[in-house]
């Protein structure tokens, strides 16, 4: 069992991908490029993780109880793209049609939401992690949560943290309340940046040392600026403890979860259920093919579906037939009325090939390999004219449907050992270029 929390920050997914990818709409004129670029993440992070248990988090609206704090929170920011504003509703649609559960609570932002579960799970035996490029969750970093920025491929674990930002996760809330956030329009400290930050936090610890020294920081010649700092600091002692006070991610937040027909509070929920509730679930067929017409991602939907092929055949079984087997073997293969089937061949030549052996596969989860002429084991091998007597009437025989990439050729192969083939269903190489 993979017991990796896999926790999204859907919001930054979304912005990313709108500035990662220009210039795409549908024929009609719809401005795609925001929902491709999002998708695309999505396809690759299954992809690369095939995760049990994963939830998508999105903000649920501009205004959170950090507004009621202080107002002018984010009062900066600029009115959302009108042509990202027409793709908003469709993230969460895409992500429903994918499998993604997602979360989302008035009041709170991404962050607080992923908070709250990233120290739920990491309480017990998971691993948690956070996909996000977002320095502020780099506070929630601990032994058993680490930020992933998949744009970047970087993993933000405890010494990385410091290494980024000169301070450990747990002093990530003093230094972000020092140095502020011009993007959410948090003030933190006039003219203290990210290395003076750092300092500050070595020497004192946190907000309250930094204040509580204001007098000890004007004789400390290792901090620059250091009179300018301790007079703001005389100055703007609430504003610094509103700062972090805004950049502290609520740990505590009341999410619910959607549980059999009902939202219930994450507390009330029991390890397991918790887990069960974010269990990635299968594709919407339906929706996501509703999805791909409506905005031209016909490509993208083979990919989608690939991505969930990949992780349906994790229990395949591939077996060599072996003398031991061989009998068991051809009383199943006998019985198949289609089969693919696949020849390993010593030239691309069929009239100089040797037939080295052969796969078959008559069902999704398992296939075998038929060696006859392999320079290793070759006591356990079958030979080709045996395999030939007691199952080459069934490649003869036209009742029995054939399929294989670049069948032509292993036919041509066979022909030149005077076998005959029959049956050909279908090519897939041929049926792939008719679908591109």
């Amino acid at each position: 069992m993979n017991n990796t929390i896999y926790l999204i920050d859907g919001s930054a997914y979304i912005f990313r991908a709108f500035y990662a990818v220009r210039s795409l709409s549908t024929k009609s004129g719809f401005p795609t490029n925001a929902l491709y670029g999002f998708c695309q993440m999505l396809i690759k992070l299954l992809a690369d993780t095939e995760p049990e248990y994963i939830a998508m988090v999105f903000d649920a609206g501009k205004e959170t109880f950090r507004n009621e704090i202080y107002p002018e929170y984010k009062a900066n920011r600029d009115e959302c793209p009108e042509d990202l504003a027409q793709q908003m509703p469709y993230f969460r649609e895409f992500s429903k049609a994918m499998g993604f559960p997602i979360l989302q609570l008035p009041g709170y932002e991404a962050d607080d939401i992923i908070g709250t579960l990233a120290r739920r799970f990491a309480t017990s035996d998971h691993e948690v992690v956070i996909v996000s490029g977002d320095k502020d969750l780099c506070q929630l970093v601990t032994d058993r949560i680490s930020i992933w920025d998949t744009m970047r491929d970087r993993r933000f674990t405890r010494e990385a943290v410091k290494e980024k930002f000169g301070v450990y996760p747990e002093q990530m809330i003093d230094f972000l309340g020092l140095t502020g956030d011009s993007s959410d329009n948090i003030p933190g400290l006039k003219g203290v940046g990210p290395k003076t930050a750092a300092q500050l936090i070595e020497h004192y610890e946190d907000i309250d040392g930094v204040i509580a020294n204001r007098e000890a920081l004007l004789e400390n010649k290792g901090i620059r600026s250091r009179k300018k700092i301790a007079e703001t600091i005389e100055l703007e002692e609430e504003t610094l403890r509103l700062s972090k006070q805004l950049v502290t991610i609520d740990c505590h937040a009341p999410v619910t979860i959607h549980t059999g027909n009902t939202d219930v509070l994450e507390s009330e929920l029991d390890e397991q259920a918790l887990q069960e509730a974010i269990r990635l679930q299968d594709q919407d067929e339906d929706l996501l093919s509703e999805l791909v017409e409506q905005f031209e991602f016909s490509s993208l939907f083979a990919r989608l579906t690939g991505a969930k092929k990949k992780k349906e055949v994790q229990g395949a079984r591939y077996q060599t037939v072996t003398r031991d087997n061989f009998e068991s073997w051809r009383t199943a293969f006998r019985k198949q009325d289609c089969f693919a089937f696949d020849l390993e061949t010593t030239s691309l030549d069929p009239l100089e090939a040797t037939i080295v052996g052969a796969a078959f596969c008559w069902n999704e989860h398992e296939a075998w390999y038929v060696p006859f002429a392999h320079t290793e084991e070759q006591d356990q091998q079958i030979r080709l004219q045996d395999f030939i007597e007691v199952c080459g009437d069934r490649l003869q025989d036209a009742s029995v449907k054939k399929v294989g990439q670049n069948i032509k050729y292993d036919v041509q192969v066979l022909k030149a050992q005077d076998i005959a083939i029959d049956g050909i269903a279908s090519d897939t190489m041929i049926a792939a270029y008719l679908l591109d």
